[in-house]
């Protein structure tokens, strides 16, 4: 019998939380995040961290997520509030 809160395949949600988690709390910092500093530090795919973004964050926690162009032409994301 599986682990408690692993699946089929290894996927383990207890871990998925945690790492949006640490997404969430890249988002709440001051200065916000890049898709690129996400996605090294969470070990994710930067597709995979775009759609955390839009599905986990904005439509199933309500969050309101802001982005923003810097000087360099790059994106900061942040949560609003």
């Amino acid at each position: 019998m599986p682990a408690q809160g692993a699946q089929a395949g290894g996927w383990d949600c207890r871990k998925n939380r945690d790492k949006l988690g640490q997404l969430e709390g890249m988002l709440r910092r001051k200065g916000g995040a890049t898709i690129p500093q996400i996605a090294k530090a969470l070990h994710w795919q930067l597709h995979s961290v775009r759609g955390a973004i839009a599905g986990s964050l904005k439509k199933k926690l309500g969050l309101t997520v802001v982005t923003e162009k810097v000087a360099d032409g790059t994106r900061v994301y942040r949560i609003a509030g």
